[in-house]
């Protein structure tokens, strides 16, 4: 987006002392608004899909933790490893809830 800030600049200074088509540098400056644009929404989807695998890599290591403070053999089931374990239930309108596990596994009970 820099580079391309750059060439912006450039093409106003060009506009600005040489004589030129202001059709051609009309076109030309959609042209560079259009390049511009795109990578703005590029990197804007970048930086949505790095916060979201900063925020999977916090919960990952939440869960992680949680699992190594667990006996190796679950002697009683409990709530809380039902909470570490679930990701979602979803009621469907006949009733049935389907599970989703952190393993990204689903269930339907």
């Amino acid at each position: 987006m820099t580079v391309i800030a750059g060439l912006m600049q450039v093409h106003i200074k060009k506009n600005a002392s040489i004589a030129q088509s202001q059709a051609d540098y009309a076109t030309e400056t959609e042209r560079i608004e259009k390049r511009y644009n795109d990578a703005l929404e590029r990197y804007t989807a970048l930086e949505a899909e790095k916060t979201k695998r900063v925020r999977k890599g916090k919960e990952l290591k939440a869960f992680t933790k949680t699992l190594k403070q667990q006996p190796l053999v679950v002697a009683e089931w409990t709530e809380r490893l039902w909470i570490t374990l679930l990701d979602t239930a979803t009621v469907n309108r006949d009733g049935r809830i389907m599970f989703r596990f952190k393993s990204g596994v689903e269930i339907m009970g």
